[in-house]
């Protein structure tokens, strides 16, 4: 997966245009402001009279290059090509520090859903809060489009962060086998971030992945974006999602697997989050894999959508933790509640958690386990049981 560091040294190109432009209109968006769907800007207006000059465009071999590899990433490759040709000439004036670049639209909307879609796309882009664009008008219509990225730090700055941050991330990733298989590689990936960081909201950086690799604390973006970064690194295919929980604004990821679309929200999965929030945790461990490669059926339940480009449906389960772990019961079946409970001693899990895959299988298993006793048949040397019922998630874990 391309780090684009190696994109810094692009040399300036002067454009200049002789149109007389009699006003120009100047905004500044913010990324937050993107993400809670405001995308207006503030607006500054002047009047220009005469020659005004486009300081630069993207020289056609660098944008050839930059367009060609940005192929492999999911926002990009749902793009109008007019809208792909807009987030490379972004993502160039983000990466190499150019300021006022030509941008080939002259719809502001488009602008905004291209800068969006490639933040979305490239979790390595920490040192960017916004941008500010100018539109120059003649007889009130749009004639050119100039973008200026809002940045934390200087170049250098930047470059130093870019280098601790693809040095941790080798570390992490050096404990993975070289062979491991795609749903190996999510895993390992998801338990890390979850068990290497803390959900803080006044953590420093909280919107990007410095807040992860340098503080270990965070909130969803954070959490998005490393999971996102160290995925792409492994070589599989995840991207930021945006939406809403309870009316709040959240993000996740969109993670191919072995050819097939899943949902992974790293933040629900983390304890920490829900003892912060007051959430509805699970109460029996520090991981929890109910959000882990989910189908668009589970997600909704607690998750409302609300991306710049509509997801894929997701309707897989054939990677999911539960179903891949022998967890999942679409059925009350004794042999694999046996075969489930046996591996948990085994393998000295603390607990064991069953998840069901609709709420009448959910209840006969309860039934049956509980009401009838029968959960003492799979047990060790237990007169009591203890458990965790979750009816959102169709799950009991029970410790062992």
């Amino acid at each position: 997966m391309l780090i684009l560091a190696g994109i810094v040294n692009y040399k300036p190109f002067l454009y200049a245009c002789s149109v007389g432009a009699d006003t120009f209109n100047r905004y500044a968006v913010s990324i937050q402001g993107l993400v809670d769907g405001d995308s207006s800007g503030i607006k500054e207006e002047k009047k220009w009279d005469g020659v005004f000059a486009i300081p630069r465009q993207v020289p056609d071999e660098n944008y050839q290059e930059l367009y060609d590899i940005q192929s492999a990433y999911w926002h990009f490759s749902h793009l109008s090509q007019e809208e792909r040709a807009v987030y490379t000439e972004i993502l160039y004036a983000i990466v190499t520090y150019h300021d006022e670049v030509f941008l080939s639209t002259k719809d502001d909307q488009t602008v905004a859903k291209c800068f969006q879609c490639v933040l979305n796309d490239h979790p390595e882009i920490f040192y960017v809060t916004g941008y500010h664009y100018t539109n120059y008008l003649m007889n009130d219509q749009i004639v050119k489009i100039c973008i200026s990225v809002d940045r934390t730090m200087p170049e250098e700055t930047r470059d130093q962060y870019q280098k601790t941050v693809e040095e941790c991330a080798d570390q992490i990733l050096s404990a993975l086998p070289e062979d491991a298989e795609e749903y190996d590689k999510v895993k390992y990936v998801y338990d890390y971030v979850i068990r290497h960081t803390e959900y803080d909201p006044e953590s420093e950086n909280n919107q990007n992945i410095l807040s992860v690799f340098l503080n270990g604390s965070t909130v969803c973006q954070g959490y998005t974006k490393a999971v996102q970064y160290l995925l792409q690194r492994t070589g599989v295919n995840a991207t930021a999602i945006m939406g809403k929980v309870n009316g709040e604004r959240h993000s996740w990821n969109l993670v191919e697997v072995n050819g097939l679309y899943y949902y992974l929200d790293a933040t629900w999965g983390d304890s920490s989050y829900y003892a912060y929030s007051g959430g509805a945790d699970t109460g029996i461990a520090d991981i929890n894999y109910d959000y882990f490669l989910i189908t668009y059926d589970m997600l909704s339940y607690t998750h409302e959508i609300d991306n710049v480009i509509e997801p894929p449906p997701c309707f897989s389960l054939v990677d999911n933790f539960y179903v891949r772990e022998g967890l999942y019961f679409n059925a009350v079946s004794d042999t694999r509640l046996k075969k489930a409970f046996q591996r948990g001693y085994e393998d000295g899990w603390n607990y064991v958690t069953l998840k069901c895959s609709s709420k009448d299988v959910y209840a006969k298993l309860k039934m049956r386990l509980l009401n009838n006793g029968e959960v003492f048949q799979y047990l060790k040397d237990k007169k009591t049981v203890a458990y965790v019922d979750n009816m959102t998630a169709n799950s009991i874990s029970f410790y062992l």
